[in-house]
Protein backbone atom coordinates (compact mmCIF):
# COMPACT_ATOMS: atom_id res chain seq x y z
CA UNK A 1 0.00 0.00 0.00
CA UNK A 2 1.39 3.31 -1.22
CA UNK A 3 0.66 5.98 1.57
CA UNK A 4 -0.59 9.19 0.40
CA UNK A 5 0.31 12.13 1.34
CA UNK A 6 -2.49 14.27 3.10
CA UNK A 7 -3.19 18.13 1.92
CA UNK A 8 -1.40 20.49 4.02
CA UNK A 9 -2.94 23.89 5.12
CA UNK A 10 -0.76 27.41 5.43
CA UNK A 11 -1.75 29.25 8.64
CA UNK A 12 -4.34 31.89 8.30
CA UNK A 13 -2.73 35.12 8.23
CA UNK A 14 -3.18 36.87 11.64
CA UNK A 15 -5.72 39.19 12.65
CA UNK A 16 -4.76 42.84 13.23
CA UNK A 17 -5.31 42.06 17.11
CA UNK A 18 -2.74 39.48 17.14
CA UNK A 19 -0.43 41.60 14.90
CA UNK A 20 -0.99 44.39 17.50
CA UNK A 21 -0.74 41.98 20.61
CA UNK A 22 2.59 40.70 19.54
CA UNK A 23 3.95 44.28 18.58
CA UNK A 24 2.93 45.43 21.94
CA UNK A 25 4.85 42.21 23.36
CA UNK A 26 7.81 42.68 21.53
CA UNK A 27 7.94 46.24 22.51
CA UNK A 28 7.38 45.31 26.28
CA UNK A 29 10.66 42.49 25.73
CA UNK A 30 12.27 45.16 24.01
CA UNK A 31 12.30 47.95 27.42
CA UNK A 32 12.41 44.80 29.89
CA UNK A 33 15.98 43.58 27.70
CA UNK A 34 16.92 47.69 27.55
CA UNK A 35 16.60 48.09 31.33
CA UNK A 36 18.49 45.11 31.78
CA UNK A 37 21.35 46.48 29.67
CA UNK A 38 21.29 49.78 31.29
CA UNK A 39 21.31 47.65 34.86
CA UNK A 40 24.16 45.87 33.92
CA UNK A 41 26.17 48.80 32.56
CA UNK A 42 25.36 50.61 35.99
CA UNK A 43 27.01 47.35 37.32
CA UNK A 44 30.07 46.95 35.13
CA UNK A 45 31.10 50.68 35.80
CA UNK A 46 31.02 50.22 39.85
CA UNK A 47 33.51 47.47 39.47
CA UNK A 48 35.38 49.04 37.00
CA UNK A 49 35.89 51.86 39.92
CA UNK A 50 36.10 49.47 42.36
CA UNK A 51 39.11 47.38 39.89
CA UNK A 52 40.98 51.25 39.62
CA UNK A 53 40.62 51.56 43.34
CA UNK A 54 42.18 48.02 43.83
CA UNK A 55 44.79 48.22 41.21
CA UNK A 56 46.08 51.83 43.31
CA UNK A 57 45.86 50.15 45.93
CA UNK A 58 48.29 47.23 44.79
CA UNK A 59 50.51 49.45 43.21
CA UNK A 60 50.55 51.44 46.77
CA UNK A 61 51.61 47.88 48.61
CA UNK A 62 54.18 46.64 46.61
CA UNK A 63 55.98 50.52 46.77
CA UNK A 64 55.84 49.85 50.59
CA UNK A 65 57.37 46.66 50.28
CA UNK A 66 59.79 47.54 48.01
CA UNK A 67 60.71 50.28 50.10
CA UNK A 68 60.61 48.14 53.32
CA UNK A 69 63.19 45.69 51.60
CA UNK A 70 65.45 48.42 50.22
CA UNK A 71 65.34 49.37 54.24
CA UNK A 72 66.05 46.22 55.34
CA UNK A 73 69.04 45.55 52.77
CA UNK A 74 70.34 48.44 54.03
CA UNK A 75 70.10 47.91 57.44
CA UNK A 76 71.54 44.30 56.93
CA UNK A 77 74.56 45.91 54.70
CA UNK A 78 74.89 48.61 57.70
CA UNK A 79 75.29 46.17 60.07
CA UNK A 80 78.09 43.68 57.89
CA UNK A 81 79.88 46.61 57.57
CA UNK A 82 79.82 47.80 61.39
CA UNK A 83 80.39 44.20 62.80
CA UNK A 84 83.51 43.24 61.28
CA UNK A 85 81.35 41.56 58.63
CA UNK A 86 80.18 38.94 60.68
CA UNK A 87 76.82 37.58 59.15
CA UNK A 88 73.93 36.08 60.67
CA UNK A 89 73.22 33.07 58.99
CA UNK A 90 69.94 34.35 57.64
CA UNK A 91 71.79 37.34 56.40
CA UNK A 92 73.98 35.01 54.59
CA UNK A 93 71.49 33.28 53.07
CA UNK A 94 69.96 36.61 51.74
CA UNK A 95 73.56 37.46 50.59
CA UNK A 96 74.37 34.19 48.91
CA UNK A 97 74.69 34.38 45.23
CA UNK A 98 72.55 32.27 43.11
Amino acid sequence: MIGVPSPSYADPDPTLDQVEARVEKLYHDSEQAQERLNAVKDEMAGKQRRLRVLRADLAKQRRESRDISEAVAGMIADQAQGADASLSPTQQLIFTPG
